[in-house]
């Protein structure tokens, strides 16, 4: 899955240090990523695709700085969003959401998962089929 992804990342240089946002900057070539300055704001930004990214925080985190956790917390959070999930990885998890909560509603399951309704209506029959079996 190779759509891009932009996380904005607050205050970035005044949370790591210049040497440490360098460092960063050259790591996150390294992984195919491109971290670059937003306008002229104190403001910075990362981007690149999920698989990218993923790669770029493991080794950001193996640095084990704990002053950038909440940044790279907050890439991991962006990659996390059911939006991020391909069209069949999505109907899975929608089947098992309505396999592990049978009262979950569709209303319910759009605004957990970020999903259509089609999706929903979709993971509720398949979940009553797999019942019925």
């Amino acid at each position: 899955m190779d759509i891009p992804l932009t996380v904005e990342l607050r205050s970035f240089v005044q949370r790591v240090g210049r040497t440490r946002a360098t460092q960063l900057r050259d790591m996150a070539q390294q992984h195919g990523c491109e971290m670059q300055r937003i306008r002229r704001s104190r403001h910075w930004q990362i981007q690149g695709n999920a698989q990218q990214l993923k790669q770029f925080c493991q080794q950001w985190q193996s640095l084990g700085l704990d002053t950038e956790c909440s940044m790279v917390a907050r890439i991991l959070g962006e990659l996390s969003k059911p939006a991020m999930i391909s069209n069949e990885d999505k109907s899975a998890v929608l089947l098992q959401l309505v396999k592990e909560n049978s009262a979950l509603t569709i209303a319910e399951l759009m605004a957990q998962t970020d999903c259509t309704l089609s999706e929903a209506r979709e993971a509720r029959s398949a979940a009553d089929d797999d019942w019925a079996l």
